[in-house]
């Protein structure tokens, strides 16, 4: 440490505090003095922190009650160039106990028709920001990057992700919302699916990169997006005609009769207005059948009952339905979750309407 007296440091330090300019005066100073830049520059930064941590809570309280008092508070902060004044305001300002009409007289004092209105638009990063101020922002679009930015609510993330032109209000609603057990699989993809282009995109590449996100919601939108884009390269020229492009009618019948040995099964494919197999195993006296669709526009497949067993059967046909879910998957196939197959896809079909068409349709049956 340089062996400066007392009374030359301290008159050191005032210059630095005095400054526009800290940094390059402290440089200067100590060049000229022939002692160390950093000890200086410690010395310097030590006594404005002291002289910041004299700004309290009233003084903050005392400056929110008129906008001149404000004013010379926010100005005697940033005269402190080594920036601790700003600092401590700043703490201040995101911590110190405030009334809501403390803080609701404030925001009046700054109201949006007056050039420095942004001058009171720290109170909306607060946690505790009057939910009344906070919607009296988003319709006057005020401070829209630090309502962006903010934990919720959720109602006010969804009003401002329109108005702001980046994707942190949709990451926000995703990680901190759509990520709890409080939102389902298909909530998560609706949500995702609303987004625009680039916003969606961020979303899925965020996803991939959360290790706590849910599985079942990762797995879901990843598959999403695989056969939304295998539905759109399938139906670029049109809906795609089996009969024309000559699909296998018989394609994997053989494995499903052998997977069902002791069962009656028939083969029901038609490519009229399907793009899939279409198979049948009867069961019971009751005309029932399991009934399973094989996708040519994805590896994806559908099982479903068309009389469902009563409960005295569904014991007996449950390792059936374990013997055709193990052949599906063995195929190459994945069975397609419903909250996927009923997403509405920007695809055009012969009988389905636009408003109807749905990723389900798109894959395995066109039917108005």
């Amino acid at each position: 440490m340089p062996r400066v007296s007392k009374k030359d440091r301290e008159e050191l330090v005032e210059k630095v505090l005095a400054s526009e300019d800290a940094r390059a005066t402290a440089r200067r100073l100590a060049a000229d003095r022939d002692i160390p830049y950093a000890a200086l520059w410690q010395w310097s930064v030590s006594e404005a922190r002291r002289r910041a941590l004299e700004i309290g809570a009233e003084t903050l309280r005392s400056a929110l009650s008129s906008r001149g008092k404000w004013l010379a508070l926010l100005a005697r902060c940033k005269a402190d160039s080594t920036g601790c004044g700003y600092a401590r305001l700043e703490e201040l300002q995101e911590c110190a106990d405030l009334g809501d009409a403390e803080l609701r007289r404030f925001w009046d004092l700054f109201p949006a028709d007056q050039g420095d209105a942004e001058t009171a638009e720290w109170i909306l990063s607060r946690r505790d920001c009057p939910d009344d101020i906070l919607r009296e922002a988003v319709e006057q679009s005020r401070g829209l990057t630090v309502l962006a930015h903010r934990e919720g609510p959720k109602w006010l993330l969804e009003e401002v992700m329109p108005l702001y032109p980046f994707e942190e209000p949709a990451l926000t609603l995703l990680a901190d919302y759509y990520a709890t057990d409080e939102y389902s699989v298909g909530d998560v993809l609706r949500f995702v699916r609303s987004l625009p282009h680039a916003h969606r995109e961020a979303c899925q590449r965020a996803v991939s990169r959360r290790t706590r996100f849910p599985e079942d919601k990762r797995v879901a939108l990843r598959m999403e997006v695989e056969l939304s884009s295998a539905v759109r390269l399938r139906h670029l020229q049109g809906r795609p005609n089996g009969w024309l492009l000559g699909w296998d009618r018989d394609r994997h019948f053989a494995g499903f009769t052998a997977c069902c040995s002791g069962y009656p099964c028939a083969n029901l494919t038609s490519f009229d207005y399907d793009f899939c197999n279409t198979f049948e195993v009867g069961v019971g006296d009751r005309g029932q059948a399991l009934r399973v669709r094989l996708s040519f526009v994805a590896p994806v497949a559908e099982r479903y009952w068309t009389k469902k067993p009563i409960r005295k059967e569904q014991e007996a046909l449950a390792a059936l339905e374990e013997a055709v879910d193990r052949w599906i998957g063995e195929t190459g196939f994945r069975l397609l979750p419903p909250e996927i197959g009923e997403l509405p896809m920007d695809v055009e079909l012969e009988l389905a309407d636009k408003d109807s068409t749905t990723l389900w349709k798109c894959l395995f049956a066109d039917y108005a």
